[in-house]
């Protein structure tokens, strides 16, 4: 898996999870997420998640 596979699937997900709360805080602290994954840079990933060496 690419790191661009990853953020897609992470960004999935914070949106399925987004879209089911209603807590202000909850949804501020998602939305956070969200924006820290769009920016995060391809390093940032550890290997054992993208498919490298553990």
């Amino acid at each position: 898996m690419s790191p661009a596979d990853l953020r897609r699937l992470n960004l999935k997900h914070f949106e399925r999870v987004l879209a089911r709360t209603t807590d202000p805080a909850e949804r501020a602290k998602i939305a956070r997420f969200i924006v820290e994954e769009h920016a995060k840079p391809d390093g940032d990933y550890p290997a054992w998640a993208v498919g490298g060496p553990h």
